[in-house]
């Protein structure tokens, strides 16, 4: 935090991209009587805009239907756990292991792998392992290991 109040990373532009700020402006009304609540993002280095039109200008109506958030998520024949609220921990053969505090009150699937260690799933994404000889979890990282990949060290 600066002594303007403002947040700053500390970290200054040397070169197009380096530092990209973002600033809500504060609201008006447009002659309509409609709420106009601008949103600045701009190259710190440049100081140039990314663009500006409204929104109604970008987006259009989704083609899909919002149905709402699910009760909970279907894992087919996978084992399931539920991510404690609290703790983001998961029990497993009697261990409470973390997984993330982030996915707390939804359940994961488990699937079991041919090396013994055990794939964590939120939906759709992998993510990490469980290794049920130490009760450890590990993380699956950006680029590293994909689904039904052996080696999760």
């Amino acid at each position: 935090m600066t002594e303007s109040g403002r947040l700053s990373s500390g970290v200054k532009a040397e070169q197009p991209n380096d530092v990209w700020t973002v600033d809500f402006k504060g609201w008006w009304k447009d002659r309509e009587g409609l709420r106009v609540e601008p949103l600045t993002v701009r190259d710190e280095h440049s100081r140039m805009l990314l663009e500006m039109r409204v929104p109604a200008e970008v987006y259009r109506p989704s083609a899909r239907a919002y149905v709402g958030t699910p009760a909970d998520l279907d894992y087919g024949g996978m084992q399931t756990r539920k991510v404690t609220r609290n703790t983001g921990e998961i029990c497993y053969r009697n261990a409470g292991i973390l997984i993330s505090a982030a996915l707390g009150g939804w359940s994961v699937g488990l699937s079991e792998c041919e090396n013994g260690f055990v794939e964590v799933w939120f939906s759709k994404l992998l993510v990490g392992h469980l290794d049920p000889t130490t009760a450890s979890f590990k993380p699956a990282q950006l680029g590293g290991l994909k689904a039904g990949q052996t080696n999760p060290e």
